[in-house]
């Protein structure tokens, strides 16, 4: 799915056979499996139907969607399916649906084609559940990797971890699991930075997970894990949604800040919990007391360089690095002037010397 395309360009035209297609779909699941079909099997069946059908049949581009948490989503295509609902053409079955054998119209060429694509999905499918259903469509269709190394794979890797003790899953496969996910984020200015964000969270898990926790602490790290993945899925419907959807970028774009901004805050609550647990490498601290240790260590001559990360785009402070030629020239209220332009980094880096060698120490900033 490329993003920002056309899609939902001609929804109202073809009202009709969309309201068609879902009772079709419906009809037939419970025709092939004897089972009411569920309101993510539907969407993604109708999702991938329309995928696979040619360009030039108008029905491809008729239902809008945007990626996001359990891949493709349509609002309006909910719609249709509370209108049939209300017309009594689809009947509720606990939390699925059951469809009318009646059609709600004639088949025509354009309906014919995709009606045997979702056939031959139908067929393909039978059988398996709707978190195969949403694997597969992720494999094929999903614009970035993480929707299966983070959200089907560690999130249920964490959880057996976590609550089987007879997992046979360990800490290394963990770890080497969260570091392949940074390779399937996307590589755009808007995700910068969530992956700073994100590279700190695998930092302070991976400590965590090594100590023995209490089963509240599973249930909040697990809770974070996965505010973490709709923080990701919020950027990811801003890159890659229909054009019907586009009035919705500005609110959608507030959203993901607010979504980051919270994201930051449960990683600095994880540091708490990583230091209560006993972690010694764990270095939290707000940015006046950091300003103070800085200040300290320049009064001292111990202060050899300060680096932030992310780095702000200035050639005049060498990317983020303020080494000893730059400071030394300054009196402590220039310097202070100076690493005031920081505030908002997530870590900082101070390199020190002492009587017997050179130091360094990262800290995490507190959010603000």
């Amino acid at each position: 799915m490329h993003p920002i395309n056309a899609r939902g360009s001609i929804w109202m035209e073809n009202e009709l056979q969309i309201k068609e297609l879902v009772r079709f779909c419906t009809a037939a699941h419970f025709d092939k499996l004897n089972l009411a079909i569920s309101q993510t099997k539907l969407m993604k069946f109708l999702y991938k139907a329309t995928t696979e059908i040619s360009d030039d049949n108008p029905l491809k581009n008729s239902i809008p969607f945007y990626w996001y948490i359990h891949g493709p989503y349509s609002e309006p295509l909910l719609k249709i399916t509370k209108q049939l609902l209300q017309e009594n053409i689809l009947k509720r079955d606990g939390k699925r649906y059951i469809a009318s054998k009646t059609r709600l119209c004639e088949h025509d060429i354009h309906l014919e084609e995709i009606r045997n694509a979702l056939i031959k999905i139908l067929n393909s499918s039978a059988a398996v559940s709707a978190n195969t259903v949403i694997d597969e469509l992720y494999a094929h269709e999903a614009p970035y990797g993480f929707y299966i190394s983070y959200k089907s794979r560690f999130c249920a890797i964490l959880h057996n971890y976590f609550h089987d003790k007879d997992s046979r899953f360990k800490h290394k496969q963990l770890e080497n699991m969260l570091h392949t996910t940074i390779g399937e984020l996307p590589n755009k200015p808007l995700f910068s930075r969530f992956k700073y964000a994100y590279l700190d969270f695998i930092d302070i898990m991976l400590q965590i997970l090594k100590e023995d926790l209490s089963e509240d602490n599973k249930r909040h790290l697990e809770n974070v894990t996965w505010k973490l993945f709709e923080t990701f899925a919020k950027g990811v419907r801003i890159l890659h949604h229909d054009s019907y959807f586009e009035d919705r970028i500005d609110g959608w774009k507030t959203q993901f800040e607010d979504s980051i901004n919270e994201m930051e805050q449960n990683i600095d609550q994880l540091h708490g919990l990583s230091k209560r647990l006993g972690s010694k490498s764990t270095n939290l601290m707000d940015f006046q007391s950091l300003m103070n240790k800085i200040l300290n260590l320049k009064s001292k001559d111990e202060l050899v360089m300060v680096s932030f990360l992310p780095p702000k785009n200035d050639a005049e402070l060498n990317y983020g690095k303020i080494d000893a030629a730059l400071f030394k020239k300054m009196n402590d209220d220039e310097f202070e002037a100076l690493l005031k332009k920081f505030e908002n980094s997530h870590n900082a880096i101070i390199h020190h010397s002492t009587k017997k060698a050179m130091a360094s120490t990262t800290y995490r900033l507190l959010a603000t």
